[in-house]
């Protein structure tokens, strides 16, 4: 059985329309665009040590760069989406 992959706008379309669970606070609020910060997973791993946020979606989406991995064929770092489920510490 082949798995279909979703696109990094289809999963954020999703958790933009499930944002009335979410209680926690507004993204908005706490963080700013072109802020560094280091992204860990809800399982732990580390998916960027140095990211820089580069839009901030709802109140608990934002893309992030990973400025400590690769850039794609455009010579732009790759982008990650983060949620209130990942652990995000400032720089």
């Amino acid at each position: 059985m082949q798995q279909k992959k979703k696109s990094l706008y289809e999963q954020a379309k999703e958790i933009a329309t499930n944002e009335t669970e979410y209680a926690g606070p507004d993204f908005r609020d706490v963080y700013r665009v072109g802020q560094y910060v280091a992204i860990r997973a809800a399982s732990g791993e580390i998916r960027t040590k140095r990211g820089r946020i580069a839009e901030i979606v709802a109140k608990n989406l934002m893309y992030v760069y990973m400025e400590d991995s690769h850039k794609d064929v455009n010579n732009q770092w790759l982008a990650d989406f983060v949620t209130d489920k990942d652990k995000i510490l400032p720089l």
